[in-house]
């Protein structure tokens, strides 16, 4: 169950985890599928949708841990900071005058990794199950049915990396307290 400490305030980061959320998986999609169009019309891996789908899964995962990694840092750096202190721009403003630039892109390849193996992983798998029931009968349930297999595979192959970078980011609070 855990410390009681952890439960005192359970919903602390929630809103800045939606729009995190929102943001990355907004601009996964239309990427993904721009990049993926791109590659096939340059004809880059035209014989393998599965190794395009997973080139395509490194290029927007790399793009998303980039352009989106700052939202992370800010969002645990607000963990544990009093209610009154630990608004978005608050916290982004502490960061700023505490340290520049560098605390908005600390754990940036962490990020980055994960964002890789979750892509790669996703859009490798969505690559290989559409090359395999497009146009067929139950077209639309199998696609349904991969995708949501995809994105399971890629969460459990991403879930290490994911945990590594809490834990990157857990260590930093705790030596920058002391």
């Amino acid at each position: 169950m855990g410390h009681r400490r952890h439960w005192r305030s359970p919903y602390q980061g929630l809103s800045q985890t939606i729009v995190q959320r929102a943001s990355t998986s907004g601009l996964y999609f239309p990427l993904e599928q721009a990049t993926s169009e791109l590659l096939q019309q340059r004809g880059v891996l035209a014989a393998s949708p599965a190794a395009r789908g997973w080139l395509t899964g490194c290029i927007v995962g790399t793009t998303n841990g980039v352009a989106f990694n700052w939202m992370a840092a800010i969002k645990y750096a607000s963990w544990g900071l009093p209610e009154n202190k630990r608004s978005f721009r608050q916290t982004a403003q502490s960061m700023w005058c505490g340290g520049g630039i560098r605390p908005f892109v600390r754990g940036t390849a962490a990020t980055v990794v994960r964002d890789v193996v979750f892509g790669s992983f996703f859009s490798g798998a969505r690559g290989f199950i559409k090359s395999r029931t497009d146009h067929r009968p139950g077209a639309a349930a199998a696609a349904f049915l991969g995708n949501f297999a995809a994105a399971a595979v890629a969460t459990v192959g991403s879930s290490p990396f994911n945990y590594a970078r809490n834990m990157q980011r857990s260590e930093e609070r705790r030596v920058g307290k002391e």
